[in-house]
């Protein structure tokens, strides 16, 4: 018994060092970025799209926020000033207890997650090490859970479908496992009983067809299904669901991003096949102003690259410009009209290099890099501390208002680091002529960064962190002592993937009491703690599962704990009980204090 505890204990603290980095810093009393929550609330856009100046009642401090909303809303997350937008891969519905991954929207990913009305909510927003942010929340009382109108029927499975939030004509279920000649029919709880589909769109995937009202698959996959209730009609799309978007992009001067076509604050709204974009308050020099329509962020209007649409200003001065695009014909305008006199915008400074050094690599468009300027104007100072470098030269350059000092490849500042240690680094900049340094003050320690984990597995609102296994011949994670109760349904997850994804094949030997479902997920026979080993390899995503007490788990547990076995730090560099920071022993990493 005494082994075992000492091996569930070096287990979790290997997946305490995955923890989130919580967004308060108590050094400073501080957040590092300010965080809104915004998306379709109280029936209304709310700091999202058209209403992207309407941000601040629902600020995150220390990373916390209490709400309560009227009507049932979808919400996702957004930096101050339009800088960055935070989205889930999948819509969430509502629930007592919601827990999500967010990503900015440059990675793709372009959902919201559902929040009940009537009911004070409890949000908490923590940052990760890469790059993602994660949404919680609890519900602080009882709402109705609304009983579903329509289920997806998979065999003898029912899958609920959710009103689509962007369309109420619309009911979805998107991520469903589905494997290959299985055949999918619909629901309805209002008739309790099975119908056929009239229409599949023409525009769904290529490994289904309709057949006899039913849907029949060609391919195992995860797919998204949006489904259209109508008399003689049950209309029904299959495949990821991509609606048309709009994106004003050109010089910097006009649009606040150089030609961008990801920038979301020059996202256009769409209505009666008319794209529009409005910007008020721009401060603009006299000249011309070259600018463009993109569609979807790849398809440009017009065409060709020396036909720029060009907009005239003819004095300096702030102004309300106004764009739209006319999708029939493909009719492009572009309108300045004066509102103030010029005042000149405040100058922005912003250091971007190494991600070593400021947390992305060679992005000026980071906030979190944006320096402080000097009450007498004289500089401006950027400081990143608890930074752990090791010994080297680390590159950075200074951005201002967009432009990079000096230009061209080759130029950066180079900050030497002499030993591998704990740093905070302070980068300053005379205003007067430009010029800027970086200093590196030592604050402690080296400690190999912890690597973030690849697969988890998820049973209900619990994502279970796997380790590498460094004992095995290929490549395999494993999780040990996950303590499971009966008919508990467990999921495997990707976070390179930011995704759910279906289980093949459930290893010969492995627990009687684990069964592998249809759908790809593993089903619980009995209470217990469970040891898992997950080999990812393509079109095998191989899971082996030992029940802890019996005695082929028992047999295993002994065969991976040696108290006595050697221990090596991250470089594979052998080291004593003495060392301080992350060792792997048996296969296991864990924290030495």
């Amino acid at each position: 018994m005494k082994k075992l505890t000492l091996l569930f204990a070096a287990v979790m603290m290997s997946l305490t060092m995955f923890a989130n980095v919580d967004l308060y810093n108590a050094k400073t009393g501080t957040t590092a970025v300010d965080y809104y929550l915004v998306g379709y609330i109280n029936g209304a856009d709310y700091g999202c799209e058209g209403d992207a100046a309407n941000m601040g009642s629902y600020k995150f401090v220390d990373g916390k926020l209490s709400a309560k909303f009227e009507k049932d809303s979808y919400v996702f997350v957004k930096t101050a000033g339009n800088t960055s937008w935070f989205m889930a891969a999948k819509y969430v519905p509502a629930a007592k207890s919601v827990t999500a991954t967010l990503a900015n929207t440059t990675t793709g990913t372009n959902e919201k997650i559902g929040v009940a009305a009537n009911v004070d909510i409890e949000f908490t927003l923590t940052e990760n090490i890469d790059g993602t942010l994660t949404l919680a929340y609890e519900q602080k009382g009882e709402v109705p859970v609304p009983k579903a109108e329509y289920a997806l029927v998979i065999g003898t499975d029912k899958v609920d479908m959710t009103k689509n939030p962007g369309n109420d004509k619309e009911y979805m279920a998107t991520g469903v496992a589905i494997k290959k000649d299985a055949v999918v029919k619909m629901y309805s709880y209002a008739g309790e009983t099975e119908f056929k589909l009239d229409t599949l769109n023409s525009y769904s995937t290529e490994n289904v067809e309709l057949a006899d009202g039913a849907l029949k698959f060609k391919a195992d996959g995860e797919y998204d299904f949006y489904f259209t209730p109508q008399e003689n009609n049950n209309l029904i799309y299959v495949g990821e669901k991509k609606e048309d978007y709009y994106t004003v992009t050109g010089d910097q001067g006009l649009l606040g991003s150089d030609w961008g076509t990801t920038d979301k604050a020059n996202l256009m709204t769409l209505a009666d096949g008319v794209a529009t974009l409005i910007k008020e308050k721009v401060m603009l020099r006299k000249g011309t102003y070259e600018y463009k329509i993109v569609k979807n962020g790849d398809t440009w209007y017009p065409e060709g690259s020396n036909n720029n649409q060009k907009l005239d200003i003819t004095a300096d001065g702030e102004y309300k410009l106004t764009f739209t695009f006319t999708i029939e014909g493909s009719v492009i305008t572009g309108k300045a009209e004066k509102t103030g006199d010029y005042v000149k915008p405040a100058d922005i400074y912003v250091i971007a290099g190494q991600q070593a050094l400021l947390g992305a690599e060679w992005d000026a468009t980071v906030q979190a890099n944006q320096m402080t300027i000097s009450t007498d104007q004289k500089t401006a100072t950027l400081v990143k501390e608890k930074l752990m470098l090791a010994a080297g030269e680390y590159g950075y350059k200074l951005v201002l208002n967009g432009n990079w000092i000096p230009e061209g490849e080759g130029t950066e500042q180079k900050l030497k680091i002499e030993a591998d240690a704990e740093y905070k680094v302070t980068f300053t900049v005379n205003i007067a002529d430009t010029t800027y340094t970086a200093t590196a003050e030592k604050t402690g320690d080296y400690v190999v960064p912890a690597v973030p984990p690849q697969f988890a597995l998820i049973n209900g609102n619990d994502t279970l962190d796997m380790v590498k296994n460094d004992k095995a011949e290929g490549e395999e994670y494993m999780i040990l002592g996950a303590e499971l109760k009966k008919d508990d349904i467990i999921k495997a997850y990707s976070y390179a993937g930011n995704t759910v994804f279906a289980l093949k094949v459930l290893k010969e030997g492995s627990d009687e009491n684990v069964t592998m479902l249809q759908d790809g997920t593993l089903k619980i026979g009995a209470d217990g703690k469970y040891d898992f080993y997950l080999a990812p390899a393509e079109n095998n995503d191989a899971i082996y599962v030992s029940k802890q007490g019996s005695p082929t788990a028992l047999d295993n547990v002994e065969a991976l704990l040696d108290l006595n076995a050697p221990m090596y730090n991250l470089r594979g560099q052998q080291v004593t009980a003495a060392y301080k920071g992350i060792v792997i022993q048996n296969g296991t990493k864990y924290m030495l204090r």
